[in-house]
């Protein structure tokens, strides 16, 4: 009976790996704007639940596509280091790490994974959801037919445009949280409208992360362009612009956390003290050695695009959205 189910779990994992590899061979198609190729780095075909792991009576041992960087990829292989999309965005600096697709549960992850080419999820629950959420993406790239070869900074425009132009800031949609109450029914929250940017970066390939403000309860997407990590409030869906972002902010868990407290989370996390209250942006930046570019820095990235602006009472750059990015 072992070798029986050894030799089963044996075939599940071999199948997976060759599915893997044919994945990985296809080439991508550089002038389909559909084409979403370039995500298959971030989806393997794998049992949904892992047979090397105890989860109960039920294992599901049938392939689906899961996300690397997603903490059930993580939660199915206990063998990897505590860490392990931390260090990756570090090592290969690349903050989609730690910026999975997740906000909206399968809808998203699924929507992404069937358009780079996996097939259907055998534990879908709500096709018809990411059926319409497939469509809206597809009608976002069909606008944009040049992204593959577009700046980062053009893509960052038109993603915002283009959410800005067709969503409106609403708490009341069930959906509001995710991409979906964004992309299709037109209404999301703070969490909603920043989770459909990062949904649209995935999709044109453009790091996008989530910001936020101290002492608020509230979220907005942050990117990196031309070496400097620029946020934008969707929230405010006319005069759109992009403005510095202080990645090092801290969370306030430097303050909640004191003396042994504080000592104790910082050896849990792997952190050090002083690190203790950065975001995962933060502390990912930390690492690779970013700093927050002065005015004269942000001026000279973004030649023409930028006008004078205050933040907390002190002079700063906005960065504008060049006309000739802006979305029909």
């Amino acid at each position: 009976m072992r070798k029986r189910a050894a030799a089963l779990i044996g075939t599940i994992l071999m199948s997976a790996m060759m599915a893997m590899n044919v994945f990985a061979e296809q080439p991508q198609n550089h002038t389909d704007p559909l084409d979403l190729s370039h995500l298959k780095k971030w989806i393997v075909m794998e049992p949904y639940d892992n047979p090397n792991v105890v989860w109960g009576v039920d294992i599901d041992t049938r392939l689906t596509p899961q996300w690397i960087n997603c903490s059930a990829y993580s939660m199915n292989h206990p063998e990897l280091p505590s860490g392990f999309c931390m260090d990756k965005a570090i090592e290969e600096h690349d903050i989609r790490y730690i910026c999975e697709p997740s906000t909206g549960g399968e809808t998203t992850q699924l929507a992404l994974a069937e358009m780079a080419g996996f097939p259907r999820s055998v534990r879908l629950v709500y096709p018809e959801k990411v059926d319409k959420l497939k469509a809206a993406i597809a009608d976002f790239l069909n606008h944009f037919p040049n992204w593959k070869t577009a700046s980062d900074y053009e893509k960052a425009v038109r993603i915002c445009e283009w959410i800005g132009s067709r969503a409106v800031y609403d708490t009341s949609d069930e959906d509001c949280f995710a991409p979906y109450g964004a992309l299709v029914n037109g209404r999301a929250c703070c969490s909603g409208l920043t989770s459909a940017a990062v949904l649209l970066g995935w999709a044109v390939d453009l790091p996008v992360a989530d910001g936020f403000r101290r002492g608020a309860a509230h979220v907005f997407p942050v990117f990196y362009i031309n070496g400097v990590w620029l946020s934008v409030e969707l929230t405010h869906l006319t005069h759109l612009s992009f403005r510095v972002y202080n990645v090092y902010e801290l969370n306030g868990n430097e303050v909640l956390l004191q003396g042994d407290d504080l000592i104790e989370f910082a050896n849990l996390t792997g952190c050090s003290v002083d690190e203790v209250g950065l975001s995962a942006l933060g502390y990912y930046c930390k690492k690779v050695g970013y700093q927050i570019p002065s005015n004269k820095e942000v001026r000279a990235a973004f030649p023409g695009n930028w006008t004078y602006g205050v933040q907390n009472g002190e002079e700063t750059t906005v960065v504008l959205f060049p006309k000739e990015f802006r979305m029909d």
